[in-house]
């Protein structure tokens, strides 16, 4: 009697290109039957996955006119995973390498194979359509900030590679930049295709950069991106003002978008947050008390907290949690705010007001650390040539700068 080997494997499959194809290839195979689960729109905006671009009809017909599914289900919620084992009797559950651990709880239904994702999949005729943006990491750090796995959740976005002086110094006493050749062990951590020798190979060959330095080095990194008519993302901030109204009117000149690396202003908990605030819920802010947010360094942690407490109130009092609990309480003359936890980050928070026979609770589905929603602003910014959003103002990171200039944190 024969024993059919059945395997499944889930993915949105956006875009479909030879990266899918290849996954499908060696899904199938594994055994005798392959299923595909499909996510849907619903699903995909739950788990975080954004600017998907194919409706799930094309999705599932670019799969089936690849030949590889014997049958095409949809994924619609979280834990169908266990179910659709059990309903279809599958034998190995595929998927890849980028999860790899995270669904080993299911290694007690079926076997599981992670398969290593194939690098640098992105077509040419997708690029020059402008469906794919390549994303290039300028770095002299030993991680990626999460860009990485938050440009998985992005549509449309490849990380593809990255230019690293491996820890060494990068800028030469002339204010030259060195051409400092490494960076395969962070490639090789974050399963990144390419390793530049210099970093114009790296912009020359990408449409937007990461600029992931150490502050002294990050405004001549970021200006020779953006002459070479490239997007920029930023570590922020840079070592004084001028440097940083120099990068604002490079791109203005060039209808390029900067984005600098504060994923708190891409958050809809944030947004809702500060119009509360202005609608005087809890009436007149006091005081904003906060525990220090996780930083590369003091003043990359200052300016996030001087770009929340000027949205959320420019006079008020802001001072340090003197404890180890991480949150943020802001205090009103009607009320309080509480967000608990890490507040950068915040997906949820509490509002209580003498007004309020109960506190009213806000959260949203917030997924990963944040970078993602900042990209997804920025994609849809550079595809549709807008100008730069509210979310963060050149006035107001010329004014956090000027702030820790005045504080003596960026000399």
């Amino acid at each position: 009697m024969f024993l059919m080997k059945k395997v499944i494997t889930y993915g949105t499959f956006d875009l479909f290109h030879i990266g899918h194809r290849n996954i499908l290839e060696r899904a199938k195979a594994l055994g005798d039957h392959l299923i595909v689960a499909v996510t849907s729109e619903n699903f995909d905006l739950e788990r975080g996955k954004l600017n998907v671009q194919d409706s799930l009809l094309k999705r599932i017909e670019n799969v089936r006119q690849s030949g590889l599914a014997d049958e095409i289900i949809v994924e619609e919620y979280l834990g169908q995973k266990v179910n659709d084992i059990l309903k279809y009797g599958v034998d190995v559950f595929v998927i890849g390498s980028d999860w790899t651990g995270q669904f080993d709880y299911l290694k007690k239904y079926c076997e599981v194979v992670y398969l290593e994702r194939t690098k640098d999949i992105s077509s040419t005729q997708l690029r020059n359509e402008g469906h794919i943006f390549r994303i290039g990491i300028i770095t002299d750090r030993k991680d990626d900030a999460a860009i990485v796995s938050e440009s998985k959740f992005v549509s449309g976005l490849d990380t593809v590679g990255v230019y690293t002086t491996d820890g060494a110094g990068a800028i030469e006493p002339s204010g030259q930049i060195k051409t400092v050749p490494g960076g395969s062990d962070f490639a090789e951590k974050y399963e990144l295709s390419k390793i530049y020798e210099s970093p114009v190979a790296l912009i020359e060959d990408t449409e937007i950069v990461f600029v992931h330095t150490a502050i002294p080095d990050r405004y001549l990194y970021a200006k020779q991106v953006l002459q070479h008519g490239r997007h920029l993302i930023l570590d922020f901030p840079v070592a004084n003002r001028s440097q940083m109204a120099d990068l604002y009117e490079i791109a203005s000149a060039g209808g390029l978008s900067i984005r600098v690396r504060v994923p708190l202003a891409y958050l809809r908990t944030f947004h809702q947050l500060v119009w509360l605030l202005h609608s005087g819920v809890i009436g007149d802010v006091q005081r904003i008390a906060y525990s220090v947010p996780d930083a590369d360094n003091a003043a990359d942690g200052a300016a996030i907290i001087l770009f929340a407490a000027n949205r959320l109130s420019g006079g008020a009092k802001i001072e340090p949690v003197e404890s180890d609990k991480e949150g943020m309480t802001i205090t009103g003359t009607a009320g309080r705010i509480v967000i608990p936890g890490k507040w950068q980050s915040m997906s949820y928070f509490r509002v209580e007001s003498a007004d309020m026979d109960a506190p009213k609770h806000y959260s949203f589905n917030i997924e990963g650390s944040g970078f993602r929603y900042l990209l997804s602003v920025m994609l849809s910014a550079i595809k549709e040539n807008r100008p730069e959003s509210g979310m963060f103002t050149p006035d107001e990171a010329l004014t956090v700068i000027e702030k820790l200039e005045k504080a003596g944190m960026l000399s």
